[in-house]
């Protein structure tokens, strides 16, 4: 097993990389991919989904000016949990190639 995905690690790199991109782009703006799924499957007003996406990101409600503490903490923790994958995945993968 570790063998063949050692073996399309250093077939595929540039392949790999952009996985642990898209990866980490996940990770980093899931509350902005959860409201957009939401509208997607019909639970949410796409006339609200900009809001929510200010809110989601930021923490700043748009309509009243409030700042929300608990988003904003929320959403500096997944920018972080995304940025420790991708560097912890591309170190794992540079490890792999040699």
């Amino acid at each position: 097993m570790a063998r063949r995905v050692k073996h399309t690690v250093r077939r595929h790199p540039k392949l790999v990389t952009q996985g642990i991109n898209a990866a980490s782009l996940l990770i980093a703006f899931g509350g902005s991919v959860g409201d957009v799924v939401r509208v997607v499957e019909g639970q949410a007003n796409p006339v609200n989904l900009p809001h929510d996406i200010v809110l989601s990101e930021s923490g700043v409600d748009i309509n009243t000016g409030q700042i929300n503490f608990n988003q904003l903490i929320t959403s500096l923790e997944l920018k972080a949990a995304g940025w420790i994958f991708n560097k912890a995945a591309k170190a794992l993968t540079r490890h792999m190639r040699m």
